[in-house]
């Protein structure tokens, strides 16, 4: 009887886990927005490389593996100048 109890118990907490496990997953998937992730990539960079940048668009992937994709961007002297590099795509695997 004590063994049909223990296992019933660890069915049970492998089950809850999994349940909570899911949640966060989904909470995780609810609250993100690409926009914050775009400007903390933009303030980044920006520090990084001491310029004023510019990203049309971005792409970020979790599957089969971590990737942040740049779609035209630009690096600028001052925020009125002319870009002085500029890429139509820029791709990091972050895996």
């Amino acid at each position: 009887m004590d063994e049909v109890n223990t296992r019933r118990r660890r069915i049970l907490l492998i089950f809850f886990l999994m349940i909570m496990f899911g949640a966060l997953v989904v909470g995780y998937l609810l609250t993100f927005h690409l926009d914050t992730v775009r400007r903390m990539v933009q303030q980044h960079m920006s520090e990084t490389f001491g310029q004023n940048l510019r990203v049309s668009d971005m792409k970020i992937t979790f599957f089969p593996y971590p990737q942040l994709e740049l779609i035209n961007l630009q690096i600028l002297e001052s925020q009125d100048s002319e870009p002085f590099f500029t890429a139509k795509k820029i791709q990091m695997n972050l895996s």
